[in-house]
Formats: structure tokens, sequence, C-alpha cells
């Protein structure tokens, strides 16, 4: 009777764990499903805002603002003071600033070129951080990203080939659009390996302040941009522009935070393939509010660009690095531990295990 009992309390036991695991997976992907949904609308308030006339300058230093006070308010609810930075100034400085410029180098890129072709080549920055790891961090570069890079310069070809055929590339105003948008594409590569590499040698820095200070620091140089081009981040703003700059913070600082609790839940390829959401539904939302058709060959290499990155992270073999697996979830919502070493008080692994998950989903 008592083994019957106790073999009883065992298979309850494991259905318990497997209902919440089950339970743990849906509200990581609800999270990450969200946060992308909330990115969609950024190309289309970027047009919104930029329609009522401000400057660019204004635009962009109101949307930096929105964007700083956004991800520092969840970093304070996450217990990360802003004292952090100290601990690697540089460090956090250039990883925010890395991010910031991404940002800013896309929201041009929405404003100066098709918004398809702008994500479409946004959406490039995982195989380019394979190429920037490679380089800087000396990763291994696994066949299939190898395949995938010159799958992605392929339909790039495709994307541009009426513009190589006849040598038109539709004026200066869009060549910068698209020029933008690749560079954007890697400069969020550069703050994704930096995010990986301040894991190694700055472990108890958040990102999340990092993130913040880069964006208060970059919203501090727009002002003074302003300032000595005899401009104003005020003048040339008006009640819509300020809401679509302060929505559009909204949008991006949500995914920033849902990429930073999603990971907890799920492992790093179902996010990637999450984040893909906002390069089909962005130019979508375009479409229907300004009724901006894209190209047709940008439709069909920028949908390939897609398929070849799902099938790079589906093709990821499942023990290619422990940062693949979902964060134990107790150990990611717990408070940063405290162990005693000597007399000194140093960080647990915590904060460094939620870093990995998070930019190696992104």
């Amino acid at each position: 009777y008592l083994e019957q009992t106790n073999n009883i309390m065992v298979v309850s036991g494991r259905i318990e764990r497997m209902q919440s695991t089950r339970a743990e997976h849906s509200k990581g992907i609800s999270i990450a499903v969200f946060g992308v949904l909330c990115a969609t609308p950024d190309a289309v308030l970027m047009r919104w805002a930029q329609q009522t006339k401000a400057t660019m300058n204004a635009i962009l230093f109101w949307k930096s603002l929105s964007m700083t006070i956004v991800i520092y308010l969840y970093a304070m609810t996450e217990d990360k003071p802003l004292s952090e930075v100290f601990k690697a100034p540089v460090l956090a400085l250039a990883l925010g600033s890395a991010q910031a410029l991404a940002i800013f180098s896309l929201s041009y890129g929405f404003v100066l070129t098709f918004a398809s072709t702008a994500i479409f080549l946004f959406s490039l920055h995982p195989l380019h951080s394979g190429i920037l790891g490679r380089i800087f961090l000396n990763d291994k570069l696994p066949k299939r990203t190898l395949i995938a890079l010159f799958i992605a310069i392929l339909c790039m070809l495709i994307m541009f080939y009426p513009q190589l055929a006849t040598g038109n590339f539709g004026g200066p105003r869009e060549m910068y659009g698209d020029l933008l948008s690749f560079v954007s594409s890697i400069l969020m590569s550069s703050f994704l390996i930096l995010a990986r590499y301040s894991g190694k040698v700055a472990p108890d820095l958040s990102i999340q302040v990092s993130q913040a200070t880069g964006f208060a620091f970059s919203t501090l140089i727009l002002f003074f941009i302003a300032k000595f081009s005899n401009t104003s981040v005020i003048d040339s703003m008006t009640l819509p522009c300020y809401i679509a700059c302060a929505l559009d913070g909204l949008s991006v600082g949500a995914v920033n935070i849902a990429f930073a609790i999603a990971p907890r839940y799920v492992n790093a390829t179902q996010v990637g393939l999450i984040s893909l959401i906002e390069a089909v539904l962005g130019p979508i939302w375009v479409l229907v509010i300004y009724k901006e058709i894209p190209p047709i060959f940008t439709t069909i290499g920028g949908t390939l660009i897609l398929i070849n990155l799902a099938v790079h992270e589906i093709s990821r073999p499942e023990d290619d690095d422990d940062e693949e697996k979902p964060l134990d979830n107790k150990a990611s919502k717990s408070k940063p531990q405290i162990v005693s070493t000597g007399g000194k008080k140093i960080q647990g692994e915590t904060e460094l295990l939620t870093r990995t998950g998070q930019y190696n989903a992104i």
C-alpha cells in the first residue's frame, strides 16, 4: 500500500511539473509575441511623426527620451539601480550607444525608403552577429550560418535587381535610406556582440541599465546638436508629433523589455522566430495606413530572407550551446543572489544567465 501511494505521488508530481512547464512555455511565447506586436507600428509612427513637419532631430530626441524612461523604469523594477553603470562605464556606454544608433539609423530608413526594404535589411542582423562573433569573440561559424549568409546575399541581389539592372537607384534619398537600414543591422549586431562580451568581462553589469544610459546619452547629444545648429527640439513639435514619439518610444521599449523576460521561459530559437513577425507585419501596417505598396522584387527578396532566417534558426542543433535552453524560471525571477567571498560581495549567476539567454535570443 505504501509503495503504491509513493508511486501515485511521484506520478502526480511529474504531471504537476509538466503542467507547470507548459504554462511557463505559453507565458514566454505570449510575452515575446506581445513585445513584437508592440514594435510592429514603429515604421507607421515614424511616418506619422515626420508628416507633422517636425525635424528628424527633434523626433529622435523625444523618441530617445521616451525609450530612456521606459527601459529605466523596467530596470528599477528588477532592482537594478543606475549606479551599476559605474562598474564598467565605457562598456555600458558603448552597449547603449550601439543600440541607440541602430534604432536611429532604422528610423531614418523608415522615412527615406520603403518601410519593407528597411525592415528586411534590418532583419539580417542575426547573420551579421555570426560574422562579428567570429571576428571579435572567436566564435565558431557553423556551416548553416555560412549557407544562410550566402543565401542572404542572393536575396539582397534579388531585392535590388531593378536598381542594379537599370543603374537607377531612386535618387539620393532612397539610397541613403537603404544604406542606413543596412547600417542599422550591423549596429544592432555590434550591440549583441558587446552584450555577450560584457557577460565575460563584466557579468554583473545590467544590460537594461546600459541601454537606458546609452539612450540618455544619445538624447543629450541630440539636444546639443539642435542647440549648435540653431534649431530646437520643441519649436517644430506639435501635439500629434509628441504623441507619435511617445508611442514609438513605448513600443520599441516594450519589445526590449519583452525580450528581457521571454528567454526565462522559452529557448532562443523560439524567441528568434517570433521576432520575425515584425518583418511581416511592419510593412502591412504601412500598406494599410499609407497605401505604400512595396516593389515586387523587394517583396520576393525580403520574403526569401525571412524564410532563410527561419530555416537558419530551426536548423540550430539542440546541443549547439547552453544558451539555447530556456533559463531556470525560479532563478531568473529571483533577485541576484549575493554570496560571501572573503568579506567581499559579488552577484550570483542570475544576471549573467538572463543576459546570455536574452541576447542570444535576439
